[in-house]
């Protein structure tokens, strides 16, 4: 057997398989995340806050009890 078959995973995925997986994510966000977004410039900041504006995440974007208690 090869190590490919046994560890399919670390083989990457296809663009296709990509898209799809963006398309139905669910998004947790860490604290750590969002803690880092204020270390991005104004420009790019902005930006990741349209992005995840954007009708394309709605309703797929969380974050845990855990990182509301760490965050506030």
């Amino acid at each position: 057997m090869k190590l490919r078959d046994l560890f399919p995973g670390y083989l990457g995925y296809s663009d296709e398989e990509i898209d799809e997986i963006w398309k139905n994510a669910v998004i947790f966000f860490d604290t750590n995340c969002l803690l880092n977004l204020f270390e991005y410039s104004k420009v790019t900041f902005d930006k990741f806050l349209e992005n995840l504006e954007s009708e394309y995440f709605k309703g797929r974007l969380y974050i845990t009890h855990q990182v509301g208690l760490e965050y506030g």
